[in-house]
C-alpha cells in the first residue's frame, strides 16, 4: 500500500471511531437523563 492510502484509511477509522462514541455518549446521556 501506498502512503497515501495508508493515510486515508486511518482517516476513516478515525471518522468511524469518533462517530461510533459519539453515538454511544449520546445514547449514554439519553438514558441518563431518562
Amino acid at each position: 500500500m501506498s502512503q497515501e492510502k495508508k493515510i486515508t484509511a486511518l482517516f476513516l477509522i478515525a471518522v468511524l471511531a469518533y462517530v461510533i462514541v459519539d453515538m454511544v455518549v449520546i445514547s449514554l446521556n439519553h438514558y441518563t437523563l431518562v
